[in-house]
């Protein structure tokens, strides 16, 4: 992804913040996903990869996720 996650691209350049998309469900929880892992003891390379194949799995899925029900609470 380019960027550093705050909007800026690596030339220094401003880019728009996401505000939908995989890209937005990316930046929002790719990092608490990290934390997760960390908090349960993951580390290094087993952490990478854990949270690597998570958002592989998210986006693999994400048509689907986006087209399911959402309950109505």
């Amino acid at each position: 992804m380019p960027g550093d996650g705050r909007g800026f691209s690596p030339a220094g350049e401003q880019q728009p913040p996401a505000t939908c998309g995989f890209e937005a469900f990316f930046r929002r929880y790719d990092p608490s996903l990290r934390r997760y892992l960390y908090a349960r003891g993951a580390r290094g390379d087993v952490l990478e990869d854990a949270a690597q194949e998570a958002m592989l799995q998210a986006l693999q899925y994400w048509k689907c996720l986006q087209d399911h029900p959402r309950p109505a609470a």
